[in-house]
């Protein structure tokens, strides 16, 4: 059984850092009056700062946690732009220096913060897609010891549950069909194709509550504790369930797998192509004993090739957790689009 972590919202952060906010400060009038200056709003702790542009890629709920990082030289400081909400995860530190207790964050988007050097936290998590300042320590291409991160094995992973409907309501709806106006057999038929040649998902959710939730975000979830509630071996059976991309023919794919690697353009690839995704199918399931699997959604024949290269780097632990958020990212679309 994989271990949850709950986003709370965030009281206080002085363990870790500084919250980078205006409420209740005094802003000065500056520019003739044509601006509000709120100054020393954070403390960059660095020899020589420099300020980044962050792009952070929407996640979704449950999200994985399999590794976290840390700073040494310096502070990081995070500032959202486009004013969404936003997650943190931050990590004691243990009695020999590794990562300890991990707690998690929901913030507001007019919110920023300011990670204290040395702090075990996780990479960005944007909640949907949202660009972000970032300051931190200026490196040169010789400095590389600012950085030190902790990957988890594959038994310490843990999965971050957050109230995605609150803080990214566009991508939540009420489900086609009500769920508790469907009888046994009616759900099943509904939702059994949900996560692939997977039925018992469905049926295992039925078996566990009586009501059940009527939005896609809500159903969602649900069934995702069902998956990460099962045994290692279960798991590793739904990711085996699914199959190589672009090398089946369609027929031969359910209905959903079906539609979806025609839209993402899977169904019409030149043989040059074709050979390119049996090669690295090959490779891949070689390396890691199971089958590529990414959510395709919104993506083309390109940037699935460009992000099965990527993956191939990936260790074995990191990559089964990834093809489960992949598997999760797939059944969030299916359902959105029943």
């Amino acid at each position: 059984m994989s271990e949850f972590i709950l986003a709370d919202a965030l009281r206080d952060f002085s363990a870790y850092g500084e919250i980078i906010h205006t409420e209740g400060k005094t802003a000065q009038i500056i520019n003739n009056g044509y601006a509000l200056k709120h100054g020393n709003v954070a403390t960059i702790d660095a020899d020589t700062a420099q300020l980044n542009l962050f792009r952070g890629v929407s996640r979704i709920s449950p999200t994985p946690l399999f590794m976290m990082e840390r700073h040494p030289l310096a502070s990081q400081a995070f500032f959202p732009l486009n004013q969404k909400p936003w997650l943190a995860v931050v990590a004691d530190t243990d009695k020999i220096g590794g990562v300890g207790e991990i707690h998690a964050y929901q913030i507001n988007g007019d919110i920023g913060l300011n990670y204290r050097r040395g702090v075990w936290h996780h990479p960005l998590l944007a909640v949907s897609v949202q660009d972000f300042i970032v300051a931190d320590k200026a490196n040169t291409q010789a400095d590389n010891d600012n950085l030190e991160e902790h990957y988890f094995n594959a038994d310490e992973v843990r999965w971050l549950f957050f109230d995605e409907a609150a803080m990214n309501p566009d991508a939540d709806k009420p489900l086609a069909k009500n769920p508790n106006m469907l009888n046994k057999k009616e759900f099943i038929t509904a939702f059994g194709g949900i996560f692939e040649h997977s039925e018992w998902v469905a049926k295992t959710l039925w078996q566990q509550h009586k009501q059940q939730a009527d939005t896609v975000i809500g159903l969602h979830q649900a069934m995702a504790h069902i998956v990460l509630a099962a045994k290692p071996s279960i798991q590793e059976n739904l990711i085996a369930a699914h199959p190589p991309l672009a090398a089946a023919r369609l027929e031969t794919l359910g209905a959903f797998s079906q539609n979806e690697q025609q839209k993402a353009g899977l169904a019409s690839l030149s043989a040059e192509e074709k050979h390119a995704f049996d090669e690295l199918n090959a490779t891949y399931t070689q390396k890691f004993g199971f089958p590529f699997i990414v959510s395709v959604a919104g993506q083309n024949k390109d940037g699935i090739l460009a992000a099965m290269k990527r993956r191939l780097s990936n260790t074995g632990a990191g990559e089964k957790t990834e093809a489960l958020y992949q598997i999760f990212k797939i059944a969030r679309n299916r359902l959105a689009n029943l």
